[in-house]
Parts: structure tokens; C-alpha cells; sequence
């Protein structure tokens, strides 16, 4: 029978923990429906996978309770964990959510691990913010494009808001470290990639001073010019980063690509391998070091889902074991998705960079 049967019946049974049992219990608040529902399941398989795994007593294991987060505000939800005896809350996932909760408590009754981090951050004891967040992967990107020794780079974003974030911070991190931003570049969103990365590569030739003024219909269109371009930053997705460096050799124009994780997927097939080969990027130390744990682990895992499923499965790795080992131990902490330390509330990682090859990715020193 599937694995993912005995995974369901478990999350089942942990559900149903009876608050009249006294059963000891963490509350997991995640949300069952909805556009964050696929998001939730992987994190859900890795709560389940590590409860499974610890090496304690079974007896002696608090049980996992899922709460809906959909099911009322999240406040509410909150509450209801905490009256019916929860010795511990994981949760929620959705940032809307988090920043919620800090901004409408002044206190967290029981040890609070938050799966992702707000915005606004506020200084609360007994609660902390875990998350995938690219912000975290930037400062070893611009560390290891200044060892490469370039200076003028190009950041390539997606329409969407948050990507467009992601582009700033980055941008603002290259500038702040002594490197210039020769172009930012939005990607069209849909299929304009060789107009795109045209706008990336040449700029217009300046005209000469005579001609400034006196221009005519009947001229030629002016000419274009490379631009001083020594690499490329992504923080597009994925869709749009496995499109860059197959455009960039079309047009005879390779540069060394630097990107966040979110522009890479390579669980989905040789083409992905191929289109981004070269690639540096920012990847969870899990995934690029521990393929024989990830298997024992995770064999209920379907691996068409892709790298971005697996980072999201060691989040809730990284979750359980993040509230058994408590907050008053050593600091930092090598986790599934990278070396932990608190700052305030949040857990900052320090991710690994790999770089991507035939066989998948190697792990950079």
C-alpha cells in the first residue's frame, strides 16, 4: 500500500487527539484548503516524517494535533490550541497570518514556532520566526559574486510583488557592497524572453552631438551597444530562471547567472539539469548533501514535485526538531535547511550555494 495512505491515516489519528485524554500535544496550524494547501501538505510530511524518526520513546513524544487555519481567524485558532492544552504551537504558515498574530498578542503563552516570517518584526519572548525566505540567501550570492570578481550585474525579476522584492533587497545588498547594478529588468509574463534579455544585453548607442537634435524619419533605427554586464542576479521563479542561460547562448552572450532559490527547480527532469547548467544558486544543505536521508526519510515523496517541495518538507524536518532541542540550547544550529541562529524572534539561515551540473548539483565550498 502507498505510503502516502499510512501518512494520511497518521495525520488523521494525530488530529483526533481527545482533550479530554490529557494526551500531551504540539498544535500544528496549518491550513487544509486553499492556495497554500499543496505548501502546507509538504510541510505537514515533514512533521510526520521526523516525528516518526525521533530516536525518543514513542510514549514519550508529545502528539501532533492539526489545526485548519481556514477554519476561523487565526487568532481564534490560536486560542483554541492554546485552552485545550497544547504544550506547544507550530505555525501558522501563510505571512498574513504571522503578522497577525505578532501585532495582535503582547504575549505568547506557550513556546510559539512560527513557519514564516513577518514583514514588521516584533520582539516577543517565547515565540520565533522560522521560514524559507530568499532575504536569508542573499548576503552568500553577493559574497560569492565579489569572489568571482565581478562588479556590473544585471537583477532579473517577475512582475509578481514579492519577486519584485526580492529584486530590491537584492539589489540594495549588490550596491551596499561596493558592486553596481548596470540594469533591473522585469520579465514580460508571457513569452517575451528574447526581448527581454535584448533589453539586458544592449543599450542604444549614444548618438553624436551633431545628429541629437536633427534626427528624420528616414534615418536608420540606431544602432545598440553591449552594455558593461559582467553577470546576472534571479530572483525570478523558476519557470522564468530556466529560460535565462538558454536565451543568453542564443545570443551569443553567456554570463556567469547568480540566483536565488526560488528561480530554481531542478526536480523535474534532465531539461531543467541542461537549461541551467552553471547555474549558482542558493540551496538547503538537505538537498544538496543528504540524498541518502532524504530517501529513508521521505519515501513517501513523489520526486516530480520538484526541489521547491522538498525545501518545504525540511521546514517541518527542521520544525520538530527546532522545538524538542527548546531555545536555551547552543546556537547556531545546522538544520535541514541551513545553519540557524536567532536574531530577535527570527531564525536566520545561512543556506548552502550549489552549482548546478549533469547529475544535479554540487555543493560549493
Amino acid at each position: 500500500m502507498n505510503m502516502r495512505f499510512y501518512l494520511a491515516l497518521a495525520c488523521l489519528l494525530m488530529s483526533s487527539v481527545p482533550t479530554w485524554a490529557q494526551i500531551p500535544f504540539y498544535a500544528i496550524l496549518l491550513p487544509e484548503t486553499g492556495m497554500q494547501a499543496g505548501a502546507a501538505e509538504a510541510v505537514r510530511t515533514g512533521l510526520i516524517a521526523a516525528y516518526y524518526a525521533d530516536t525518543e520513546p514513542l510514549s514519550q513524544r508529545p502528539a501532533l494535533q492539526f489545526y485548519d487555519t481556514d477554519a476561523a481567524p487565526i487568532e481564534v485558532v490560536y486560542q483554541q490550541a492554546v485552552q485545550e492544552g497544547a504544550l506547544a504551537v507550530m505555525g501558522p504558515l501563510a505571512k498574513d497570518q504571522v503578522t497577525q498574530l505578532l501585532h495582535q498578542r503582547t504575549s505568547f503563552p506557550v513556546p510559539t514556532l512560527l513557519l514564516n516570517r513577518s514583514d514588521d518584526p516584533v520582539a516577543l519572548n517565547n515565540v520565533w520566526e522560522l521560514s524559507l525566505s530568499p532575504e536569508d540567501e542573499i548576503p552568500a550570492l553577493v559574497q560569492a559574486a565579489h569572489q568571482a570578481g565581478l562588479h556590473n550585474m544585471a537583477i532579473l525579476s517577475d512582475p509578481d510583488a514579492v519577486s519584485q522584492l526580492h529584486a530590491r533587497h537584492l539589489a540594495d545588498a549588490w550596491q551596499v557592497s561596493g558592486g553596481e547594478i548596470t540594469v533591473s529588468q522585469t520579465l514580460h509574463a508571457h513569452g517575451h524572453i528574447l526581448e527581454d534579455m535584448r533589453s539586458v544585453l544592449f543599450q542604444p548607442a549614444p548618438l553624436p552631438v551633431h545628429k541629437k537634435h536633427h534626427r528624420h524619419r528616414h534615418e536608420k533605427k540606431q544602432p545598440l551597444i553591449s552594455r558593461p554586464l559582467d553577470g546576472i542576479f534571479l530572483a525570478t521563479g523558476s519557470t522564468s530562471g530556466a529560460q535565462i542561460r538558454p536565451t543568453l547562448l542564443h545570443l551569443n552572450a553567456p554570463r556567469p547567472i547568480f540566483a536565488l532559490s526560488t528561480a530554481v527547480n531542478v526536480g523535474k527532469g534532465h531539461a531543467d539539469l541542461h537549461d541551467l547548467q552553471g547555474v549558482i544558486y542558493s540551496e538547503i544543505p538537505w538537498l544538496a548533501q543528504s540524498p541518502d536521508d532524504i530517501y529513508r526519510l521521505l519515501t513517501a515523496v513523489d520526486p516530480m514535485q520538484g526541489t521547491a517541495h522538498l525545501r518545504l518538507v525540511a521546514l517541518g524536518l527542521d520544525a520538530w526538531q527546532l522545538m524538542r532541542r527548546g531555545s536555551a540550547s547552543a546556537w547556531p544550529w545546522a538544520g535541514r535547511t541551513g545553519l540557524l541562529k536567532p536574531e530577535g524572534s527570527l531564525l536566520v539561515r545561512q543556506p548552502s550555494l550549489s552549482r548546478i551540473n549533469d547529475s544535479g548539483w554540487e555543493l560549493l565550498p
